[in-house]
């Protein structure tokens, strides 16, 4: 991206060049001096859930804790493996990870027997989605410009063993974990944004961050919930769609609605595994009754106040705005839409690591 910004801006961006490289160096500095595990030193131990409890106790452990993916562990003497987990001895084995997602799409494919389904122990549901069966490690003297690389590919969260001071533990000591996100990463790129350089006063546009060929995947609001929610589950690649307005005449064909997103439209919301943060399951439960449209969830969620708020920004909207902008809203990313409230595409978190490390590692690695 940030060569293709030099390609976008042409001449004007050579006056910058000496600050860039210099910036660029002391940027570089930060991110190669900073380790994974300071940036969880103070968080809190990782919160999961035994292989064996029900759909119905890590729904309330999500709701309490206000988390939308728990990883799941089956005991030190349970054999128990999935493929690209990395096991601790004497630690419980993480054998995956159980998001909102997976469990809103359980519940709606047992709406007829739901009693049952809240029984259904928590491991049955790992695999059913990719996030479900990416559990990610990184240690904690790992370097973040590294962890940020995979960061930037769209892995959204490490599980960081902590062994106490040092890194050290004896052979008896249980490992715990802590949980860096892409939001810690960001929050920390926020505290020392005036090392970050000119980047961040970079509009979007200029980023090299709106792709116009590739306007973000949205959904209508007459669509069906549920047929939006597994159009979300067959396109891993969206964690979350916008919500465009449909005029009143306008309906979809079911197999339509079945298949097909559509872009841009004037922007009316977001749809994600967020927008069930807290729910219980009543509230799960009406929304994924076969007449419930994303309108009418998205009006209980904010009845209700389990909804985020929707932020939106400009194609020219500096890089550092867009970043406090997603912080301070808790919200793992904002829509770009155009005056008139017209969608244009998204930034994410992914998008912003990747442009936070492009310009750097260059240095890092010379």
């Amino acid at each position: 991206m940030f060569g293709s910004l030099h390609f976008c801006l042409g001449a004007s961006i050579l006056a910058y060049d000496d600050d860039w490289i210099y910036l660029f160096s002391h940027m570089a500095g930060v991110l190669e001096t900073t380790y994974i595990g300071d940036l969880v030193a103070n968080k809190r131990f990782l919160i999961f859930a035994p292989k064996d409890a029900t759909v119905e106790k890590v729904l309330k452990i999500m709701a309490e804790n206000e988390i939308t993916a728990i990883p799941v562990a089956s005991s030190p003497g349970q054999r128990a493996s999935m493929e690209g987990t990395t096991f601790f001895q004497g630690s419980s084995h993480y054998i995956g990870i159980v998001s909102m997602l997976d469990v809103v799409l359980h519940i709606g494919d047992n709406l007829d027997d739901c009693e049952n389904a809240l029984q259904t122990p928590v491991s049955d549901l790992i695999g059913q989605t990719i996030e479900s069966r990416a559990l990610w490690t990184a240690g904690p003297r790992v370097k973040l410009i590294d962890g940020m690389e995979c960061m930037s590919k769209g892995v959204h969260r490490f599980l960081v063993p902590i062994h106490g001071p040092n890194d050290e533990r004896s052979p008896h000591e249980t490992t715990q974990f802590r949980l860096l996100t892409q939001t810690d990463v960001v929050s920390f790129l926020l505290e020392h944004i005036d090392e970050m350089g000119p980047c961040v006063s970079r509009t979007i546009t200029d980023l090299g961050l709106l792709h116009p060929n590739m306007a973000a995947l949205s959904v209508p609001s007459n669509m069906i919930l549920s047929s939006a929610l597994r159009l979300m589950h067959r396109k891993p690649a969206f964690s979350s769609f916008g919500v465009v307005e449909a005029s009143p005449e306008e309906e979809m064909d079911s197999s339509q609605s079945q298949q097909f997103g559509v872009s841009g439209g004037k922007l009316a919301g977001s749809l994600s595994a967020n927008c069930f943060r807290g729910m219980g399951v009543e509230e799960i439960s009406w929304s994924l009754r076969p007449e419930i449209t994303v309108a009418e969830f998205l009006k209980m969620s904010a009845e209700k106040g389990f909804s985020r708020p929707l932020v939106t920004v400009r194609p020219m909207t500096p890089l550092g705005t867009a970043m406090a902008e997603a912080i301070t809203n808790k919200v793992h990313r904002v829509w770009v839409t155009d005056e008139d409230g017209w969608l244009l595409g998204v930034v994410s978190l992914t998008d912003i690591i990747s442009v936070a490390r492009r310009g750097p590692t260059s240095f890092v690695h010379r």
